[in-house]
């Protein structure tokens, strides 16, 4: 089958992007890749050489400090390269991970995947429906349209399709198909060192990384990611370690003993479970999200309490044997439901069912109405 996948040029929805890409590749399948967005590209894993790749340098859809004039241009200069692109590929199947794009090749059936969306994270983040600004209201018709025009919409948590409801009032039927990650092998078997870990976009407030920025942890804390301003003063036993790269990052994971994750708005979450796949223990916020994935298989603290995050790690830090055994039962849990080879081959079935039975495509006159 001939795939043509979107993806971010950086962050979460690039390594999936990727990671899904090349392992539809291995099993045979025949990708383009389109990485959409402006800046120096993330360190994502490589691609293999049964991938096509294209960059779109253009402004991705949920970034509200951009005048909706700019958005609406980069997200119809996106759909012109797609096009062109489609004429030469000639894919079976546009699988659109923004929704910005979602029916935009004419003819072509297209998966929609919604990996967290700006409404949602509004709701998780100031807890009620976000203002009615230029941005929202634009960017609330692009995920409307695209909930209309997909074809079939993949989503990696049930959470996440909950959200989708609440948010848009969407009653349509979700299909849920966790994320993957690469096995990192025997890089997750190094001697465990007495720190923490937390990784990713610092200055995203869903993250909540003020929760962590406190000096009565028991464990030392390294923080790494794009910290923007969310970092002003470190206190003691708090270390940032700036902007790392795949290999960097898979080093400290795989030394660390713990990962905390305090985000109160994460659909699945990439970062927890790279940790758990290289053999940290799991500290999470106790968001239904999280529960979800992870089940019995970490550490929880009360939802959004510092002061419960702060008592469970100092907890973990003086029970190296329950840390130990908290990180067996997370890698496990993983390699068993969240390898990359499992994700692909469940969306190769997606795609060939979607390819079979697709609806009747959109005329082309009725992208952007």
């Amino acid at each position: 089958m001939r795939i043509l996948v979107t993806g971010d040029h950086a962050g979460g929805v690039g390594v999936h992007a990727r990671t899904l890409a090349v392992e539809l590749a291995q099993r045979g399948h025949c990708v383009a890749l389109a990485e959409i967005g402006t800046g120096p590209p993330g360190d994502n894993p490589p691609l293999s050489a049964g991938v096509a790749y294209l960059h779109l340098p253009y402004a991705l859809e949920w970034r509200s400090e951009l005048p909706v004039k700019h958005l609406e241009e980069a997200a119809q200069a996106c759909a012109a390269a797609l096009n062109d692109t489609a004429l030469n590929f000639r894919p079976d199947l546009l699988h659109s991970n923004h929704f910005s794009l979602a029916g935009c090749l004419p003819g072509i059936p297209t998966l929609l995947g919604v990996h967290s969306d700006v409404v949602s994270w509004w709701r998780a983040v100031h807890r009620c429906m976000p203002p009615a600004t230029p941005f929202h209201s634009w960017y609330r018709r692009q995920v409307q349209r695209a909930l209309l025009h997909a074809h079939a919409i993949v989503v990696p948590s049930l959470s996440a399709s909950r959200d989708l409801a609440a948010s848009y009032g969407f009653a349509g039927s979700t299909t849920v198909i966790p994320n993957g990650t690469v096995d990192p092998g025997t890089i997750g078997t190094s001697a465990r060192a007495p720190y923490a870990v937390c990784l990713g976009r610092l200055w995203d407030a869903g993250k909540q990384i003020q929760l962590l920025l406190r000096t009565d942890l028991g464990m030392r804390l390294v923080l790494a990611g794009d910290a923007g301003d969310a970092l002003p003063g470190l206190p003691a036993g708090v270390a940032w370690r700036g902007q790392l790269g795949g290999v960097a990052a898979a080093r400290l994971l795989a030394r660390a003993a713990v990962y905390i994750a305090p985000s109160r708005y994460e659909p699945f979450g990439l970062a927890p479970l790279e940790a758990a796949a290289h053999g940290c223990a799991l500290l999470l916020n106790d968001i239904a999200s999280f529960r979800e994935i992870w089940g019995g298989d970490a550490c929880y603290f009360m939802r959004d309490n510092g002061d419960d995050l702060a008592r469970q790690l100092r907890s973990l830090a003086a029970q190296p044997e329950r840390r130990r055994q908290l990180a067996r039962a997370a890698q496990a849990r993983a390699r068993r439901r969240y390898g990359a080879a499992v994700m692909a081959a469940r969306y190769a079935v997606q795609y060939a069912e979607l390819v079979r039975r697709a609806r009747p495509p959109l005329s082309a006159s009725s992208y952007g109405a």
